[in-house]
């Protein structure tokens, strides 16, 4: 019986939290012969896990640490602990890590330091220094790896590119939980009601907000019946006063702000169109969410949007504005068949599952503790 390492230290982002939650939530207990794992984090984070007398927590430290301190308690003190507890693996869940147990898997799902396009949208700041480091950090603790993860085969191609390495890889995608929906019903009439647009994302300078605002504007001509909503928090004061700007004050452009996980479903079932704009990601978590809401969707065609949407007529580029406007009105133009189109996302998404995340994550970790 094995006992596994979950490093979760520097766990921040909202896809990283839910993945490890998820995967535990979904941990097969029959299937592994895993005897404990040990998840070290911070507090807040290790509450949001499941209680189980398999999964033993650990405070790895306050969020008041500075982050030279965070790096030395990786490198230095987490590899002392994983030895007392007796662990023969580590899953580090952030591919910034500074642990060099052996073994290890390591999980990639940053994208920014290896877009150069997106890179120069951010040249020359202390965002830019921040992800130049970022970039060879990640590269060097991939190449330490035992096994690394992508969850996407577009990031794993642009990471080796940017690498100039081939990693010994293994792809595990996120999964989604499906809630059953009810189709929407035939439409017969555009012009009987508004119709909302949605676009769930924090907003930065590679969400394209500013061109959805602009795009949504010279749409308006045609289409009088339209409401935007914006929602998510902003990680740039300054792109974010931006798009207010830009959006001058319209009655129809509704700006959301942040807003808890729980209460996303409730955009999702409201809207009529669901818009995806994003110009870089590793594994679009929010996408996978429209796709499981049976609705039609307008997705950016940058990234690994196409691989995980798939077969799509409603694909624009979100940083061409006539891109943009083009798409959404051939959407609109198309509103009888918005059913078939919802159907067919919601078709696609059925295969991601946490379930299979879980499972290809653990049978890995027993494969390589096997092996060692």
């Amino acid at each position: 019986m094995y006992k596994i390492g979950i490093n979760a230290s520097r766990a921040r982002s909202g896809g990283c939290v839910l993945h490890l939650q998820k995967i535990l939530l979904n941990y097969s207990h029959d299937k592994f012969p895993i005897v404990e794992i040990h998840v070290w984090g911070y507090e807040d984070i290790l509450k949001s896990i499941p209680n189980d007398a398999k999964f033993i927590k650990h405070v790895a430290f306050n969020n008041e640490k500075s982050m030279a301190y965070q790096l030395i308690w990786e490198k230095y003190f987490l590899p002392r602990k994983l030895k007392k507890f007796k662990c023969e693996l580590l899953i580090n869940l952030d591919a910034g890590s500074f642990c060099r147990f052996t073994p290890n898997i390591t999980m990639s799902r940053d994208m920014l330091s290896y877009e150069k396009g997106i890179m120069n949208k951010y040249f020359f700041s202390i965002s830019w220094l921040r992800l130049v480091a970022l970039k060879y950090v990640q590269i060097w603790s991939l190449k330490k790896a035992t096994k690394v993860i992508f969850l996407t085969n577009y990031a794993r191609q642009i990471i080796e590119k940017a690498a100039k390495y081939s990693f010994d890889s293994t792809l595990i995608p996120h999964g989604i939980d499906i809630t059953p929906v009810e189709n929407i019903p035939k439409r017969k009439d555009f012009s009987d009601k508004f119709q909302e647009i949605v676009y769930v994302s924090n907003f930065d300078l590679y969400k394209n907000q500013h061109n959805v605002i602009s795009a949504f504007k010279l749409l308006l001509k045609k289409h009088t019946n339209l409401r935007l909503h914006l929602v998510g928090a902003f990680s740039n004061q300054d792109y974010y006063n931006k798009c207010i700007e830009l959006a001058e004050n319209d009655e129809r452009i509704f700006f959301h702000g942040a807003v808890k996980q729980s209460e996303i479903q409730g955009f999702l079932i409201s809207a009529d169109i669901l818009l995806f704009a994003s110009s870089c990601e590793n594994m679009p978590n929010t996408l996978l969410e429209y796709m499981s809401a049976k609705k039609p969707i307008l997705c950016s065609n940058k990234g690994p949007m196409p691989e995980v949407l798939g077969d799509w007529n409603y694909y624009f580029n979100p940083e061409d504005i006539d891109s943009l406007v083009y798409c959404l009105d051939q959407l609109i133009l198309d509103f009888l068949d918005w059913n078939d189109i919802a159907k067919s996302a919601f078709d696609n998404v059925q295969k991601y599952s946490w379930e299979k995340s879980s499972d290809a994550l653990f049978d890995l970790s027993t494969n390589l503790i096997k092996h060692k």
